[in-house]
């Protein structure tokens, strides 16, 4: 599982942690800067060592790096979020799920 995100999305990496324990998979947070990952690994507190932050730029990442991932989340909040979700979506060959959020609470 795969979020792109601006900030800290507490409660959405949670979540995506306790499904990924109970699917055997991996959650991977994808963060513009170092300011963003320094506040998002402080947020989820034990549950961090669950998640694999990355930094750069979504879009590309995604494309390349993610492209076989099974359930991407884009912040609205992201600068060109439309931009990323569409290339997303024309990348993928169907079975997997894409969200786009409208916030993070």
């Amino acid at each position: 599982m795969v979020v792109a995100c601006v900030g800290s999305a507490i409660s959405t990496m949670l979540a995506l942690v306790a499904a990924a324990h109970q699917t055997g998979g991996r959650v991977i947070c994808i963060l513009r800067d170092h300011k963003e990952l320094q506040i998002s690994r402080q947020v989820p507190g034990s549950d961090a060592c669950h998640i694999e932050f990355v930094i750069g730029e979504a879009q590309n990442l995604l494309l390349t790096n993610y492209s076989e991932a099974d359930f991407v989340l884009i912040d609205c909040n992201l600068e060109n979020h439309q931009g990323i979700l569409g290339a997303v979506q024309a990348s993928r060959n169907g079975g997997q799920v894409v969200i786009k959020s409208i916030s993070f609470i």
